[in-house]
């Protein structure tokens, strides 16, 4: 249990030495045919991250560990669409360490239920759908 628990928060500290970016980028859903694309920016930290949408709107949250084999939340359709199909199962349900997830209120009114999971030692991809439809990308370099 004590190298569970490493697995999962040495990669998360390593993120919050002082936040790291994250860029969320539309894949589906009404924003995703805006042209030029919508990206949102923000920061990753040990405990929350947050991100401005191109309109100002800010959106916060904390952020939650998950416990290998737990399903987080709905966004297994949401992994599978931007990553291929079965994806979600044979990666991310999986993972033995850092993966993370958030639900993001933002300033007015919408809400992002998010995921993120580590592919490499300073690098997550993730899976985001806010409460209008639209299905994000989640990457965090």
């Amino acid at each position: 249990m004590k190298i569970f628990r490493l697995l999962i928060v040495v990669p998360a500290l390593m993120l919050s030495a002082c936040g790291t970016s994250m860029h969320l980028y539309p894949v589906q859903g009404p924003i995703s045919t805006q042209n030029p694309a919508t990206i949102y920016a923000g920061r990753v930290g040990l405990t929350e991250a947050s991100f401005t949408s191109p309109s100002g709107e800010t959106c916060e949250s904390g952020l939650h560990a998950i416990s290998p084999g737990q399903p987080a939340s709905d966004l297994a359709n949401s992994w599978d669409a931007i990553y291929g199909p079965g994806y979600y199962v044979a990666h991310v349900l999986g993972a033995t360490q850092g993966h993370f997830m958030a639900k993001f209120t933002c300033s007015g009114g919408t809400v992002f239920d998010w995921e993120a999971s580590a592919i490499g030692e300073y690098a997550y991809q993730g899976a985001a759908k806010d409460s209008v439809g639209n299905v994000y990308k989640v990457s965090i370099p």
